[in-house]
């Protein structure tokens, strides 16, 4: 699973990438030690990703995100995520999260014969113009088969 999340405003992009483990609950780098690490990149390398233990139920990882200053209102944001299910086809739940309040959640689900596949989400724009703390968004994540 790779991160690339970025904010639509209609003059200016803003990226903002995985800065920071919260959280790993089970989820493991594919190398080091650090989620983020593994999730940080502008471009896609399905080389380094994440995963979650054997047959998940309740192991919920989270990263914070790089700040990034408030967009113009009408502004959407998008996220880029890269995605596999190994063994069994799976339903990964993601949340973005501003401190401790869901802001929105969204599930891809993804069978283990497409491989890697890369999803888009849009975030609406009333859901950013009601976000004010752009220095502590994070994204939560938690997969089921």
């Amino acid at each position: 699973m790779a991160f690339r999340p970025y904010w639509f405003d209609p003059t200016v992009y803003q990226f903002a990438y995985p800065a920071s483990d919260i959280a790993a609950n089970g989820w493991l780098p594919s190398s080091g030690g650090d989620l983020y690490a593994m999730l940080d990149e502008a471009a896609a390398d399905d080389a380094d990703y994440i995963y979650s233990p054997d047959n998940p139920t309740s192991q919920q990882f989270e990263v914070k995100l790089t700040p990034t200053d408030k967009p113009a209102a009408g502004s959407t944001m998008r996220f880029r995520i890269n995605l596999r299910a190994i063994t069994l086809d799976t339903d990964f739940d993601i949340d973005l999260v501003e401190g401790a309040t869901v802001k929105d959640s969204w599930t891809e689900s993804v069978t283990v014969a497409e491989g890697w596949v890369t999803r888009e989400h849009t975030v609406a724009s009333a859901i950013v113009d009601g976000m004010s703390d752009f220095t502590d968004l994070r994204i939560r994540g938690i997969a089921s088969a």
